[in-house]
């Protein structure tokens, strides 16, 4: 495909991806060539920025094990960023996780600072949610 020579990346002999950090870029392709997935696992930013790069280029693998992991980090305090992550990625598994904890601990999450559960709720019906692009 980039051979063509109509592709700026022919010519640069590199390509760019804006929307997402080298960081991430590396352990992508450290995961592709080792089959290990080696990050900070306390780092939840870079475990959802995994997770947009696997649904981004279709390493459903990657998207499965960053699924496993984020999920085992919900908890009252990140359910509701998970649960917007798992609707822009089409994380099924993490969303299905994440409608669970919210439905089991229910009354603590619904505080002033949690207001937009309910509306949260509604984006999976209305289709209204974020892209892969941060």
């Amino acid at each position: 495909m980039f051979e063509s020579g109509m592709w700026e990346e022919k010519e640069n002999n590199e390509h760019t991806f804006p929307t997402i950090r080298s960081q991430v870029l590396s352990h992508v392709l450290s995961y592709l060539y080792t089959g290990d997935l080696v990050y900070p696992h306390d780092d939840l930013t870079m475990g959802v920025e995994l997770l947009c790069c696997a649904q981004q280029f279709l390493i459903e693998r990657l998207q499965e094990k960053m699924e496993d992991i984020l999920a085992r980090k919900i908890d009252n305090e990140v359910v509701l960023e998970l649960y917007q992550a798992a609707l822009s990625y089409g994380a099924n598994y993490l969303f299905n996780k994440c409608c669970y904890h919210l439905l089991m601990n229910y009354s603590a999450i619904t505080d002033p600072n949690h207001a937009c559960l309910l509306h949260l709720f509604s984006l999976k019906k209305t289709g209204s949610y974020d892209s892969c692009v941060n």
